[in-house]
């Protein structure tokens, strides 16, 4: 259990991306308490909130395995690195449209 605390601890520390969607679980976590929302909105959050972070552990994780496979510019390395960086980014897309929907309307009413 140590080393995965200490692949948190590497993540938190190296990853710029990884720290502004830790800010974004902060905002969304301060929203949803001034908003009150309900027990099934926060479940959907929290499943979120866990997509994107796994999904940008697992990005650096592959990026980090693959910088040790070859420095050299590889087309088929940068394809791998870009599939997962696209993966967070579907990820992030998808859990910003659903906060949007559930943070919305408490904002407006």
């Amino acid at each position: 259990m140590s080393h995965a605390f200490r692949g948190i601890y590497v993540i938190l520390r190296g990853q710029r991306n990884m720290k502004i969607h830790i800010f974004a679980v902060v905002v969304c976590v301060a929203l949803g308490f001034w908003l009150k929302i309900s027990n099934t909105e926060w479940l959907i959050l929290l499943l979120l909130f866990g997509l994107v972070l796994t999904s940008e552990a697992f990005n650096s994780g592959l990026e980090n395995t693959l910088d040790c496979v070859s420095k050299d510019h590889r087309e088929d390395i940068r394809d791998a690195k870009d599939v997962v960086a696209g993966a967070v980014l579907i990820a992030s897309i998808i859990s910003l449209i659903a906060g949007i929907i559930i943070f919305l309307p408490k904002i407006f009413s």
